[in-house]
């Protein structure tokens, strides 16, 4: 890899491997950094999101309503280019870590408060909706919980949208209500009249103790994945993903069609899932290429069927690739926040050219390197726009104000990228 300057603009560019084609190289180039209040431990850049013309983050331990009952902020880019705070959106009184996720697709904003007491249950969850109005800009629609809420469920740890349809993570919910237990996601779909409709409450077909079902979530028109971090089959902790889909088994059923998994013990597979044109799911303490190195696993998204792993290109232990995963289409991009110094994101794109091939395009890197400040730890992609949060950032000593940093495509050298995919993406980001 070498940075590159045009127009006086720091572009990151990946060599040429061998057999790759320069029509087949894109250069993303940083564009800005965002910020919230600087509170101390705010935490912003937990979690984030685009959508349009909308960049969003959250800042779950934000204590303008109360200690760390967080917030979430709308950014919009003002008229000198700069990105600036259009709304500050505040939960309920009673909300812990609202803004910890995040997901935002077509006009649609879900936020998650997983230790929010609602109805009175002690950090049962919520999930706040938002959409965008033309005459008052980004308002709540809905405040949705489970149906069935327990004791420290921690509805929404994981949130996704496609704009039709919500899932909401609850890694922690059972039966009994016990605080360890297999968990669930919830579904919602928007009706008719534009109001959400709770449709059905996805569960594992052989779930237990521990699994952590929920802990991560994606959606993409008739598909769901549901990520299971801590499921046993494979080895203690190896992980697995799990497929649903509306028709299965039969016409609106929403029944699980695949249960996917890759790895041995400890790998964490389904810490992270997104859709597009395939399923990623992230294993961030994968071994292939150093101890808790990380990889991305990809399934087919009909059936689940394997089609490849992908170790982290950074060849060193601790990275953590795959912490985070985000896709539109064949296009994804990767959060490794361990990468030393001051993680990474990864770009790749799975070439109609080469479908053989997932390729890496771009290496994102902190515009400014202040140690681990956790730059990867929620990613976002929508376009040509790539959003890296780092809520780790110190503007203070060891203060974890957090920033987000906005990457775009610069050009494309030659042809060979086909547009490609689902225009419908949705990305968790627990």
């Amino acid at each position: 890899m070498y940075t590159t300057v045009i127009a006086g603009v720091a572009v990151l560019v990946i060599a040429l491997a061998p057999g790759v084609a320069l029509g087949q190289v894109e250069a993303y180039a940083y564009d800005s950094t965002m910020a919230g209040d600087d509170g101390q431990r705010d935490h912003y850049g937990i979690s984030v999101g685009l959508s349009g013309a909308w960049a969003f983050a959250g800042a779950d331990w934000d204590d303008e309503v109360d200690n760390a009952a967080g917030a979430a902020y709308v950014m919009k880019r003002d008229l000198d280019g700069d990105w600036v705070i259009d709304k500050k959106l505040l939960p309920d009184p009673a909300s812990g870590y609202f803004g910890g996720s995040m997901a935002a697709a077509n006009g649609v904003l879900v936020v998650g408060s997983r230790a929010e007491h609602a109805g009175g249950i002690t950090a049962s969850g919520a999930a706040y909706v938002y959409e965008y109005d033309v005459a008052q800009g980004w308002i709540e629609v809905d405040k949705l919980v489970a149906p069935d809420p327990g004791t420290f469920d921690q509805f929404g740890q994981s949130v996704a949208t496609d704009g039709q349809r919500i899932v909401v993570g609850t890694p922690f919910h059972y039966h009994n209500y016990s605080p360890d237990s297999v968990g669930a996601a919830y579904l919602w779909e928007r009706d008719q009249d534009g109001n959400w409709v709770f449709v059905k409450e996805l569960l594992p077909d052989d779930g237990q103790q521990g699994d952590y079902f929920g802990w991560s979530v994606a959606v993409n028109g008739d598909a769901v994945a549901v990520g299971a971090p801590h499921e046993d089959a494979n080895g203690s902790s190896a992980g697995a993903v799990y497929l649903f889909h509306r028709n299965e088994p039969t016409t609106d059923a929403w029944g699980q069609r695949a249960k996917m998994m890759e790895g041995d013990a400890v790998d964490f597979l389904g810490w992270s899932v997104a859709l597009g044109d395939f399923v990623l799911a992230g294993s961030p303490y994968f071994d292939g290429t150093g101890v808790g190195a990380g990889a991305v696993v990809a399934f087919d998204s009909f059936n689940g069927a394997w089609l490849f792993t992908k170790p982290s290109p950074a060849a060193a232990a601790g990275v953590n690739f795959g912490d985070r995963v985000a896709m539109r289409g064949t296009r994804a991009v990767i959060g490794a926040w361990g990468r030393v110094p001051g993680g990474a994101a990864f770009v790749f794109d799975f070439h109609w050219t080469n479908p053989a091939e997932w390729t890496l395009i771009g290496t994102l890197l902190p515009p400014e390197d202040t140690g681990i400040d956790s730059f990867g730890a929620a990613v976002a992609i929508e376009s040509t726009r790539i959003l890296v949060g780092e809520y780790g950032y110190d503007v203070t000593y060891d203060g974890d104000e957090g920033r987000a940093h906005l990457y775009h495509l610069l050009e494309i050298f030659g042809a060979g990228f086909e547009n490609g995919g689902l225009g419908e993406w949705s990305v968790s980001v627990p």
